[in-house]
């Protein structure tokens, strides 16, 4: 793909401060979080007490505090559980509402930056910096996230939003060439690269290991809310549902929320489906599945409205492009 600028207002920022807040955190969320240090970051989920995800969020470490990005709207929930587990902690967890994001992502991401003055831009996932950009006092954070992080390189950067508009529009004069990447064409590479998101293909109903996102759950680490739940699951391996990737084929493109049959049989629900075909002309797609149609080339139904097997098929792929 070439260079693309897009605006990220699903996410937005809960602020840890107070010197026990990473010690505090890692009992509290999947991720090892506790040896983070500053400048680097990590991915994980805030689980409920029976192991449900609460939020799933990117960690960044500071010198004097840690921000977690999370789905827009779940901020004050996060903020909510987290503050029931302080006693003696000093933390003090807040949702912060003074910066928002953009993302510069594709081929020639990283000389753009330069182009802006950042010389050596994080090149590990979740790896940020604090730089002056135009003016304006930004994080530039790595972007993350398997297996989209790994096809497409690029750079979240954290603006104060007062000093947003102002920031685009110079970019837009510095890097002429630069796409304006739509929140729908970020949706359409976030799907052919099967990177589940909150709200779309899992929420406050699953399980993490129910994701499929495998990078956002320790199991080496000490205990969490939640902890015994999810591990127990996972050494007992035997999820019966998981988020899968898909190709849409035979059919106009079905509608998110589509049941997914096998045999005859419900075995999924398609959860998210981009708007346009890959170069083999397929759908990209991906859909809750049930264990037993978890199998690479499983080819399932897409059930019509009414509930009958005469929608396209939808074929199972590996968890990443290739």
């Amino acid at each position: 793909m070439g260079l693309g600028l897009t605006e990220i207002s699903s996410l937005e920022l809960v602020e840890l401060t107070g010197e026990d807040r990473l010690r505090f955190l890692n009992g509290q969320v999947t991720a090892d979080v506790g040896g983070l240090e500053p400048g680097q970051g990590a991915y994980g989920f805030v689980t409920t007490p029976k192991g449900r995800i609460l939020a799933d969020f990117v960690a960044l470490a500071m010198e004097e505090r840690t921000w977690l990005a999370v789905p827009r709207g779940r901020g004050a929930a996060v903020v909510e559980q987290l503050s029931k587990y302080i006693i003696a902690d000093r933390v003090e967890p807040r949702v912060q509402e003074s910066h928002g994001a953009v993302a510069l992502l594709g081929e020639g991401a990283r000389e753009a930056l330069g182009r802006l003055g950042v010389a050596t831009p994080p090149l590990v996932a979740y790896g940020h910096a604090a730089e002056e950009i135009l003016g304006a006092e930004a994080v530039v954070q790595r972007f993350g996230g398997a297996p989209l992080s790994e096809a497409v390189e690029g750079w979240t950067a954290w603006l104060p939003m007062a000093a947003r508009e102002d920031w685009l529009e110079g970019l837009r004069k510095e890097i002429p060439q630069v796409d304006n990447l739509g929140t729908e064409a970020f949706e359409d590479l976030r799907i052919a690269h099967g990177r589940p998101r909150f709200g779309a293909d899992f929420d406050e109903g699953n399980l993490p290991q129910e994701t499929g996102l495998d990078e956002a759950v320790s199991y080496t680490k000490g205990c969490y809310l939640g902890q015994e739940i999810v591990a127990r699951l996972h050494y007992r391996g035997q999820v019966a549902r998981q988020v899968r990737r898909l190709a849409i084929t035979g059919g106009e493109a079905p509608q998110s929320g589509a049941e997914l049959l096998f045999e005859g049989r419900r075995a999924g629900t398609l959860t998210s489906v981009a708007r346009v075909p890959d170069a083999e002309g397929r759908t990209p797609a991906l859909g809750m599945v049930q264990r037993r149609a978890f199998e690479e080339g499983t080819v399932l139904q897409v059930a019509s409205p009414e509930g009958e097997s005469a929608g396209p098929e939808a074929v199972v792929l590996s968890p990443a492009p290739g």
